[in-house]
């Protein structure tokens, strides 16, 4: 064999090697790799527009709750608790010294006798009934581009203690001082106190004082009475009161249930509550015009006694079993843009998976620089989101950005495919998405779900869309396809 045989036989065998290496290369599962590497890569811009989503977040949080502790903080309302102190005695052993034995050899002798002294103790007694009424004026108060929700409640506590028969106690009782018997209001944030009115047995009024008064465990704020009664047998034959406030807050209101029975009512034209807390109401209307709502929490659903001492720490197994109101910004379009973000890859894939089906179906050679600029153009669409709906709201944001960003790509793909009615086809595509991901962020308690249906439709229809793709492009020319 020669030399110019073995090049006239070897040349076209070495071409066609390469020309099978260099086709799989450019074969669509390599272009479909480097692809997926690219959306890898967009992961870092995405996860920075998400961080930039949390930290815009936390600075509306916390205006709001500057706003909110300058007008008033949320306010938990606890009791009224009556306290009562009384003296009890205490038996305890002292050493006395007794000298015995002759003058002139004293005995000193030490021996135990009982002591027997006085302390004072506390006891803490909670209303037989307890009813609460309330009427809830929200208003929304702005900062700079931030909104808060505060409220003004006014407040009717009424109710009646039942007649005290004695101190439950094991101690032995020598005597009680009802002349320093106390009533306290535990309420979280005395600040936002407007007005207080308190009066026993439909009687005058009684001067209410700042602070808990005798009583410990109310430490996040209280009011109370310093004097009830003057006259012991009116301190003990049981009593009604009435207690009027007049509240601002923020936020949320929320009652302990510290009645033997506890019913609250509450009324507000605030349409967005969210009731919380251990208990939900048993009646409850809500409606474009506000709300109202009754709960009725008897003595066996919260863990307290009528009465108890001080000592123990009955409040903090009380404060638990708080319910309420809280008054819910209908709209937290920093939530709506999270979730979005969450299915920003999904977003993105569809985005490049629209451009390379068209790549495929034209011909067309699309560079990978291209697909970079593509998801980069669809991550712009977040962060136009986030900066709009700061100043108009979600909705009007949502169909800005999508605008913008739909008609920039559509325009583009028109200018790399060279045709209107590609370009057409694109449109329908994007703007079905945008449509789909605003349709999955409105349903909430259903957008799990809907998202997952729709990457399974999507991924089905590229799955069957796919089906006759050469991916390797090195099939021979005369080879016909595998049929789907």
């Amino acid at each position: 064999m020669t030399e110019a045989q073995s090049d006239s036989r070897g040349i076209p065998a070495r071409a066609q090697v390469y020309s099978r290496i260099s086709g799989f290369f450019r074969s669509p599962a390599v272009k479909l790799v480097f692809i997926l590497a690219i959306g890898m890569v967009l992961t870092v811009p995405l996860g920075i527009v998400w961080l930039l989503v949390a930290e815009r977040d936390h600075n509306s949080r916390t205006v709001i709750r500057n706003i909110g502790q300058q007008w008033g903080a949320p306010q938990r309302l606890s009791g009224p608790f009556v306290v009562l102190p009384y003296r009890v005695e205490v038996v305890g052993v002292k050493i006395v010294e007794v000298v015995a034995g002759t003058e002139e050899k004293p005995v000193i002798l030490r021996k135990e006798e009982p002591d027997i002294s006085e302390a004072v103790r506390y006891a803490v007694f909670t209303p037989e009934a307890l009813r609460i009424e309330g009427d809830i004026v929200t208003s929304v108060r702005e900062r700079s581009i931030y909104k808060a929700t505060v409220y003004t409640a006014d407040l009717t506590v009424d109710g009646a203690f039942a007649p005290i028969t004695g101190i439950k106690t094991s101690e032995k009782v020598t005597g009680i001082d009802w002349h320093r018997m106390q009533m306290v209001v535990g309420i979280s944030g005395l600040s936002g106190i407007e007005t207080s009115d308190l009066t026993l047995n439909s009687g005058k009024p009684i001067l209410l004082e700042p602070g808990a008064g005798i009583m410990t465990g109310l430490d996040n704020g209280a009011v109370h009475a310093p004097v009830l009664f003057t006259d012991a047998g009116n301190a003990s034959a049981g009593f009604t009161f009435r207690l009027s406030l007049s509240l601002r807050g923020s936020e949320n209101l929320s009652v302990t249930p510290a009645g033997r029975t506890t019913d609250v009512a509450l009324r507000s034209p605030w349409p967005h509550p969210d009731f919380t807390g251990r208990f939900l109401p048993a009646e409850r209307e809500i409606g474009n015009e506000g709300f109202s709502a009754r709960w009725s929490v008897p003595h066996l659903a919260r863990p307290l006694p009528t009465q108890w001492p001080m000592t123990a720490n009955r409040l903090g197994e009380l404060m638990p079993y708080a319910f309420g109101v809280r008054f819910v910004t209908p709209v937290d379009f920093y939530s709506l843009v999270d979730r979005a973000l969450k299915y920003g890859l999904m977003f993105i894939g569809v985005v490049v998976i629209i451009v390379f089906a068209l790549e495929i179906a034209t011909g067309v050679r699309v560079h990978g620089v291209q697909y970079l600029l593509v998801g980069l153009m669809m991550i712009m669409f977040f962060v136009l989101l986030l900066a709009f709906a700061e100043h108009m709201g979600f909705g009007r944001a949502y169909l800005i950005a999508a605008l913008t960003t739909g008609s920039v790509l559509t325009a583009y793909v028109a200018l790399v495919f060279g045709r209107f009615s590609r370009a057409l086809v694109s449109a329908v595509c994007f703007g079905l998405l945008y449509a789909i991901l605003y349709l999955i962020l409105q349903l909430e308690d259903y957008a799990l779900l809907a998202g997952a249906c729709l990457g399974f439709v999507i991924l089905t229809g590229v799955l069957f869309a796919t089906r006759r793709i050469d991916w390797s492009a090195i099939r021979p020319a005369d080879e016909a396809p595998v049929q789907g």
